[in-house]
């Protein structure tokens, strides 16, 4: 809405206490066409309702800009193809600390590193497969997606190689619209560039019992702040088949209580195992 009324600015409420912050709406949704003069205010809820309750906002900003540098991290489990690549990828990053309270991201990312991990681990046990499997922490992913766009770009000619990106971000949790079937996974953009991608997937969940996949999130069909958020969409926009396994939103999304307390242990190893099965399937 916010791009076809050629919006001078974007009011985003949230439920934390954020403060007060003015950037570009880029920064939050870096696939969608926003005016160049369009700008991103964050805030809290209660502040939002108050800007939007007046007739005319005036707003002094004094820009600081921060140069880091970071770094993917990735690892290359040979196949008998050298030249053909499926690509395993999981966020390292998270939000760091605001004020006293620290974000750790146990969901968000810590969930899906430690699945790739595992998988990793588990394939360089097993057997040589066809396809070589390259495997990749991005870095910078809550801010745009930057370390798997980094990837891709610097990397033009993998685009034409990697087969496909099974990406994994947040599979710790359970959300509401399963609290009564919690053995399940959300495979986002699975039909969304290849149907045979999405095919393998719902293969495999056919042969493993009790673990329901749902495809419900498309690149066409699905919000975009779903489809489109996640480093996946980095591979995806290059017509890369790509899918990311997601187990939802739940209350303590981007708050300082995403602990390892409150995550469902026993169900991130059997999606963990789910995912593996995949990444073998394609693989081969």
């Amino acid at each position: 809405l916010a791009v076809k009324s050629n919006a001078l600015a974007l009011i985003l409420g949230l439920p934390e206490e954020v403060g007060f912050n003015v950037s570009t709406p880029d920064t939050l949704y870096p696939n969608e066409a926003f005016p160049q003069q369009t700008g991103l205010i964050t805030t809290t809820r209660s502040i939002a309702s108050e800007l939007l309750g007046r007739k005319k906002i005036t707003i002094n900003v004094e820009r600081h800009l921060k140069t880091f540098s970071s770094n993917n991290v990735i690892g290359v489990l040979p196949g008998k193809n050298r030249d053909r690549f499926v690509v395993v990828s999981a966020h390292y990053d998270h939000l760091g600390s605001f004020g006293d309270e620290t974000y750790v991201g146990a969901d968000d990312n810590a969930s899906g590193v430690a699945a790739m991990l595992e998988i990793a681990r588990a394939m360089k046990m097993g057997p040589t497969l066809e396809y070589s499997v390259i495997f990749a922490a991005f870095t910078a992913e809550e801010v745009g997606n930057l370390g798997s766009k980094s990837f891709v770009r610097d990397n033009p000619e993998l685009a034409n190689k990697v087969v496909a990106n099974i990406n994994i971000d947040m599979i710790g949790r359970i959300d509401e619209a399963h609290s009564g079937k919690p053995n399940y996974l959300y495979a986002v953009g699975a039909f969304g560039i290849s149907n045979a991608l999405g095919e393998t997937i719902m293969a495999q969940s056919k042969s493993f019992q009790g673990l329901d996949v749902d495809p419900k999130y498309n690149y066409e069909s699905g919000p975009r702040s779903l489809a489109a958020r996640a480093d996946n969409w980095s591979f995806a926009s290059k017509g890369v088949p790509a899918v990311s396994f997601f187990s939802g939103i739940h209350p303590d999304y981007h708050t300082p209580t995403d602990t390892v307390e409150n995550l469902s242990l026993q169900f991130l190893g059997s999606r963990a195992d789910f995912i593996h099965r995949v990444v073998r399937a394609v693989a081969k």
